[in-house]
């Protein structure tokens, strides 16, 4: 289920292939107005004790928070359901998507 914040949007979900864990994370960046997603391996407060800040399954950029709410469930079902070998291939299928509509 989709948390949402005053920052933005954020879901928990364990990837059925692998059993990891996975935090997708939508942030509105107060400056630009662009949003942020990015799908993180394990919990907040893991990538913090094991300072991995920077490490990411996946990432893209959003112009509008309508594009970034599409973006951030699709990428919560990529990070549930898909191998994770296969992220980056549902990544584009994602985009893509959203391109030509």
């Amino acid at each position: 289920m989709t948390t949402e914040t005053r920052f933005g949007l954020v879901d928990r979900v364990r990837n059925t292939h692998s059993g990891k864990k996975y935090t997708v994370s939508t942030v509105r960046d107060p400056k630009t107005g662009f949003w942020q997603t990015a799908v993180l391996e394990g919990s907040m407060l893991s990538r913090l004790r094991k300072r991995r800040f920077h490490e990411t399954a996946l990432f893209s950029g959003s112009l509008n928070e309508t594009e970034a709410r599409y973006i951030h469930e699709s990428f919560r079902v990529i990070a549930q359901n898909s191998s994770p070998s296969d992220f980056e291939k549902e990544k584009k299928t994602v985009l893509d998507k959203l391109d030509s509509s």
